[in-house]
């Protein structure tokens, strides 16, 4: 159940490199959405860290390399959109975007948005 495209982390490191890229001259930047991802990751750093003891950590430490690679990924995607302001549009896509995700999560391994994050964070706990 661990696909690339399972998180939407995936979703919107596609849709940075499409931006970047400027195929589409007019697509919204991800900014506000990779600060929503780091927040997420904050926070997930957060809880496993105070769910769990030292020698858990050390045990299981492949759950927080993961997350800091993913946390110091987002944060250089961030860092190279530093000069980019964020507007409605990128709002708005972005929340189509997430709508779509949930809709290919549903169809593909039939789980809601509850349900997936039940997941996660009983899989990090």
């Amino acid at each position: 159940m661990n696909t690339m495209f399972y998180h939407f982390y995936s979703w919107i490191i596609l849709w940075f490199i499409v931006y970047k890229l400027n195929i589409n001259k007019d697509l919204p930047n991800p900014k506000l959405f990779i600060m929503f991802g780091i927040i997420d990751n904050l926070y997930l750093l957060f809880v496993l860290f105070s769910h769990h003891n030292i020698k858990y950590i050390i045990n299981n430490y492949d759950k927080y390399i993961e997350l800091f690679i993913h946390f110091i990924i987002k944060l250089l995607m961030l860092f190279s959109l530093s000069n980019e302001s964020i507007d409605r549009n990128d709002l708005s896509f972005g929340l189509i975007l997430y709508i779509i995700y949930n809709i290919w999560l549903y169809q593909t391994y039939k789980l809601d948005i509850i349900q997936f994050y039940r997941i996660k964070y009983n899989f990090l706990l």
